[in-house]
Formats: structure tokens, sequence, C-alpha cells
């Protein structure tokens, strides 16, 4: 999960990575990824932004800190 997660520079949603990961042949329910995803963003290496519902990876895991985000509307980039 956190691999594809830091693929994207786009902030990433929960049912796409589900598509991906049933792409890729794995078996997984919207639960299982809502819990994996809570245990990355829990575990500050992974960020949540609100407006897009969608998460991204966290250039900086081994500082707590409170991220925020520069979002491209013509790209989707987000930059912490």
């Amino acid at each position: 999960m956190l691999e594809l997660i830091w693929r994207s520079h786009s902030p990433v949603g929960a049912y796409e990575l589900l598509e991906h990961l049933r792409d890729r042949g794995r078996r997984a329910a919207p639960p299982t990824v809502y819990r994996a995803l809570e245990f990355l963003r829990d575990n500050g290496l992974i960020h949540r932004i609100e407006s897009k519902n969608a998460f991204v990876g966290c250039e900086q895991p081994e500082q707590t800190h409170v991220a925020q985000y520069l979002l491209c509307d013509s790209c989707g980039d987000a930059i912490e």
C-alpha cells in the first residue's frame, strides 16, 4: 500500500488503491484498504488530504509534524 501511494505524486484515494491491488492480482476488500491507510497515517508514513479525500506519502516520516500541501490544479501533484 505504501509503495502504491509513493509511486503517485498526486493524492490517491482508497478505491483507486483497491483497483491497483486488484490489477496486481491481490485480493482485498475496502475495509482492509482503510485499515492499512489508517495504520500508515497513524505511524506518520502518509498524510490525508481532507479536501481530496485522498492520501500522499510523508516526506519526513521521522519527524512528527503538521503537513501542509500545495495542490496543483493542472497536473494534480501535491507538494508538502
